[in-house]
């Protein structure tokens, strides 16, 4: 057996997760919020009811935490306005790449993730950071699980299903033996995957295998590896680019970010909101069980007749068939066949499964009090509907703050991500008005910037926006800034679009100019003087 130190350290942090029971209960959470809330009961095949209020309660509260966008603003972390212009720059590149990775939507999906699971992760390996991919906690092993600072982890291993071929033609690629590459074999490893595991099939040569990529950061700079259980196939390498035949500067930060919904005292993991859940929603399917029961047994009127009396008892249930009787003449005909009446239900059962299902939505937050809908928020002024939201989501205020803390860190990773793979220089083209427009950052900008770039994240959705343009607007209404300064005051995305306006003023500026270049002289005499004809 070959020496694999990598593999040894993934079975030690496997083993601290198994003793967690973390893929179970992962699995177990996304169970109950996708709706397979009766998993592993033998019913006899009968479709038990359930009403899942797990999956709403998820939605409103990533719904209410996801609706505070952010806008990120660099600039130096000295104060220095040196280099303001390409701190502007750097802001616009990180907006236009949002923009191309699609990740308002991404976001939301991190976020559910880790409501649900308690913490999710964001991988980018590679130099675009549209290539990111979203992974589950169970497919990410801390060296210290106690650490929640995934960039203070000693070492950081991603779990992956690969096709085998792929593996030996990367392995090929590194100058692997070819008896170690023999090794590399389709296995069955999916113990660590959720919920879709049951589906994942051993398939000879064209199957996959768990392979592993090892990250640990040396000297500062990120090195990586991969490999499966038999081998090495990607011996550890620094992530950094050459220029001019010289090694440039390497990547320091791991290129993973991490979100967790909720801390846990001495814990990289976080708690999700569906494990307090999951008893409340038990016990409400039971009660529900318990009712249907009731009602199939003893909810309906049931025929009783004498089996000796009637001779056609198939045509019972016929309409309009006749039944043929016999039996002493003096019997009634109600005697032989008769309704048993239905017994009533107590109302307890369903008081308590209501009571039971509004307590549990109060407690959560999820309540429409709590979330402060508003049936016609366009008669609302948008500060009123901003107070309402704050007041709604004090209680999640953390969470707030937590996706908050996420857009920060993608905003200083991205810029680490560019410059280590960019060490020339880089120019990324964004659409502004139908025109595209080039944004460049020279190499000389890039060594200046790295070291002391801050990140600012201010709130950035529909409402903030119109309290902002509300504000402006009073403003020109009371005459104390100018159209021009009124244009310089409201957000670029706002109700009305600062560019369209900025156009309505080059085009006054134009006519006022060609209006100029037009008037006749006025020198030797007062505009619009009469000449003297007098003799």
């Amino acid at each position: 057996m070959i020496n694999n130190e990598i593999w040894r350290k993934h079975e030690r942090c496997e083993d601290y997760i198994l003793r967690k029971n973390l893929v179970a209960n992962t699995n177990k959470h996304w169970n109950f919020y996708l709706g397979k809330q009766w998993e592993g009961l033998e019913s006899g095949g009968e479709e038990l009811p359930a009403m899942n209020f797990v999956k709403p309660i998820v939605k409103h509260k990533v719904s209410t935490v996801c609706q505070n966008n952010a806008a990120v603003v660099y600039s130096d972390a000295m104060g220095n306005e040196e280099l303001a212009e390409v701190h502007k720059t750097l802001s616009q590149i990180f907006s236009a790449c949002w923009e191309k990775a699609e990740m308002d939507a991404n976001v939301w999906n991190i976020v559910k993730n880790g409501a649900i699971a308690g913490d999710s992760y964001a991988f980018f390996g590679t130099a675009d950071v549209r290539d990111m991919q979203i992974l589950s906690n169970t497919s990410v092993l801390l060296a210290d699980e106690q650490n929640p600072n995934i960039q203070e982890q000693p070492y950081v291993i991603i779990r992956e299903r690969l096709p085998v071929s792929d593996v030996k033609e990367i392995a090929r690629q590194n100058g692997i033996p070819e008896d170690e590459i023999e090794t590399i074999k389709p296995d069955e490893d999916t113990d660590h995957l959720i919920h879709n595991r049951d589906d994942v099939e051993h398939k000879g040569d064209d199957g996959k295998t768990t392979s592993l990529l090892y990250m640990e950061k040396i000297d500062g700079v990120v090195h990586f590896a991969k490999c499966v259980k038999t081998c090495v196939y990607q011996p550890m390498t620094p992530i950094r680019s050459e220029l001019g035949g010289q090694a440039a500067r390497g990547m320091t930060l791991y290129p993973i970010v991490n979100f967790v919904w909720e801390d846990a005292p001495n814990s990289a993991r976080g708690k999700g909101e569906v494990a307090e859940l999951i008893p409340n929603q038990i016990e409400v399917n039971k009660s529900l069980a318990r009712i249907s029961m009731s009602v199939k047994t003893s909810a309906f009127p049931r025929l009783a007749y004498a089996r000796e009396s009637v001779l056609n008892p198939d045509d019972l249930d016929k309409v309009g068939a006749a039944i043929e009787v016999t039996g002493n003449n003096a019997q009634s005909v109600n005697q032989m066949i008769s309704y048993l009446s239905p017994m009533a239900m107590s109302s307890d059962a369903r008081v308590f499964v209501n009571d039971l299902m509004t307590n549990t939505r109060e407690l959560s937050g999820a309540s429409d009090t709590a979330l402060g809908n508003i049936d016609d928020p366009t008669r609302v002024a948008a500060s009123a509907v901003i107070a309402i939201n704050d007041q709604s989501t004090r209680s999640m205020n953390e969470q707030v703050a937590k996706v908050k803390k996420l857009t920060e860190d993608f905003a200083r990773l991205w810029p680490e991500i560019w410059f280590t793979y960019n060490p020339a220089g880089m120019t990324v083209t964004r659409e502004i008005d139908g025109a595209t427009v080039p944004l460049t950052i020279a190499k000389e900008d890039m060594e200046r910037l790295a070291p002391d770039i801050r990140v600012d994240v201010s709130q950035d959705n529909p409402w903030s926006k119109n309290a902002e343009q509300q504000a402006a607007d009073s403003l020109l209404d009371k005459q104390l800034i100018s159209f021009e300064e009124y244009v310089e005051l409201i957000p670029d995305s706002g109700p009305v679009p600062k560019s369209k306006l900025k156009k309505i003023l080059e085009a006054r500026a134009a006519a006022e100019r060609l209006a100029q270049e037009r008037a006749p002289s006025t020198e030797g005499g007062e505009p619009n003087e009469m000449p003297d004809v007098r003799q």
